[in-house]
């Protein structure tokens, strides 16, 4: 599947940001990155991006792009970019042959799912798909900037930024046939170099077809307002992580946030390496334990606290940069489990120097079993939560169980927070068992 993207103008507004628009960074990665990796994850493999001003930066960057996320990225350099972004879509005609593409703008930010909720209903012979935002009172949007349309019965009848009345706005996501060159050839003819005048041609002859994307994320980054919105909508949706549990939600996650923008981002560091980072910090947390005995266990509980941080900036990093992969989730569940061993025999082993009993041996041990077992039932549980089927509010996990020990080994009291740990982890369990075998009894479940 292709893709035709318009990276050729120059965008003043967000000048202050910096220069090439396309090349303005957005939490870690280019405006134009974020495009055309957004794209590829929703099933797009061929990419054409049409450029214009500095369009030598812009291409060398892509060049870069093409080259360490292995795709395949053509430039065209549309040297009549001042004249409308018609002349930049007019460029792909080439590049797309008799193939159905899709046309993207170099400065829409959106969620794939839109893109795959187009390809569900392909265009016909002679028809533009364009997705329409239904949603007038969108908080990503300026309604006095954005182009707008008027839907009646599937078709856009009308669109321009001052079209009125209106009831739904222009995403800038188009699913064409090459039935769109010739209109946008007429609209150049008739000395309209927009996109949009191409577009009220489409809308004339009733070629123009509107698919809702049902309130899906999207946002034009047109100024410096619309670029704040996105990077904080960017944050919020790191922020709404379903499976994070109350600690993570409330505690951990705004700190890592911090870090991951201020340090982690601007800098070549990859999310295995902070996980790497993060159990290193468990480690020296565990050592701390078996240190001087007034202020040792302190010491380690501040930092097995700072390495729950640290260990949400690993996962935000990767969905930020778009560098999510099996292997990394893997690794991170795989040193946890290190870690979290590691901590609960350092707290047994500094009680045992002191005061050897039973109670330590069995608490300590039923702490552990029953880490390991609320990190092996995780999986599993946090589908049950993406697919909504129990809540998300109190889930029990690391972050609680690393908290635990932060507060209880400040509060000088070791043996009992091995007690408690033992006691909430193989509870949560048994919990867990009990949602499972209720879902698995009941008529509606999923499969």
């Amino acid at each position: 599947m292709k893709a035709v993207i318009l990276a050729a103008g120059r965008g003043r507004r967000l000048s202050e940001l910096g220069e090439p628009k396309p090349l303005v960074s957005l939490l870690g990665l280019s405006l134009i990155e974020r495009i055309i990796l957004t794209a590829s994850r929703a099933g797009i493999d061929e990419f054409c991006v049409i450029t214009g001003y500095r369009g030598q930066e812009v291409e060398s960057a892509l060049r870069r792009l093409s080259q360490t996320r292995r795709l395949n990225i053509t430039t065209i350099h549309n040297k009549d970019w001042p004249k409308g972004n018609a002349l930049s879509a007019l460029k792909g005609r080439d590049f797309v042959g008799q193939e159905s593409f899709f046309l993207l703008m170099g400065d829409h930010l959106f969620d794939a799912r839109i893109i795959e909720r187009l390809k569900q209903r392909p265009p016909e012979e002679g028809q533009v798909l364009l997705a329409v935002d239904s949603h007038l009172d969108n908080p990503f949007i300026d309604p006095l900037d954005a182009t707008k349309v008027q839907v009646s019965q599937g078709l856009i009848r009308a669109i321009g930024k001052e079209i009125n009345p209106y009831n739904g706005y222009d995403t800038g996501i188009f699913y064409c046939t090459p039935a769109i060159f010739p209109a946008l050839q007429e609209g150049i003819d008739q000395g309209d170099g927009r996109l949009s005048g191409a577009m009220e041609i489409l809308a004339k002859q009733g070629s123009l077809k509107a698919i809702d994307i049902g309130g899906l994320f999207w946002i034009d980054i047109d100024d410096l307002s619309a670029y704040q919105r996105a990077r904080k909508a960017l944050k919020e949706n790191l922020r709404s992580k379903a499976t994070d549990g109350p600690i993570s939600r409330h505690i951990n996650r705004p700190i890592s946030l911090f870090i991951t923008e201020k340090l982690l981002l601007p800098r070549r560091i990859s999310p295995n390496q902070i996980t790497i980072f993060s159990f290193l910090l468990s480690l020296l947390a565990a050592g701390a334990f078996f240190m001087t005995p007034g202020w040792g266990p302190i010491l380690g509980a501040f930092l097995a606290q700072l390495a729950s941080i640290v260990d949400g900036c690993d996962g935000e990093v990767a969905r930020l940069k778009f560098l999510e992969s099996p292997f990394g989730g893997w690794l991170d569940s795989l040193l946890d489990r290190y870690a979290d061993a590691a901590l609960i025999f350092a707290m047994a082993g500094h009680l045992h120097r002191q005061q050897p009993s039973d109670l330590l041996l069995i608490s300590a041990f039923l702490a552990l079993v029953g880490s390991f077992m609320v990190s092996y039932t995780a999986p599993h549980y946090d589908k049950l939560i993406r697919r909504g089927q129990v809540p998300s509010g109190w889930r029990i996990g690391r972050d609680v169980r690393i908290f635990i020990i932060f507060i209880g080994v400040l509060a000088g009291q070791i043996l009992a927070t091995l007690i408690l740990l033992a006691l909430l982890m193989n509870l949560e369990v048994l919990r867990r068992i009990f949602v499972f075998y209720q879902l698995e009894r009941s008529p509606t479940r999923s499969a």
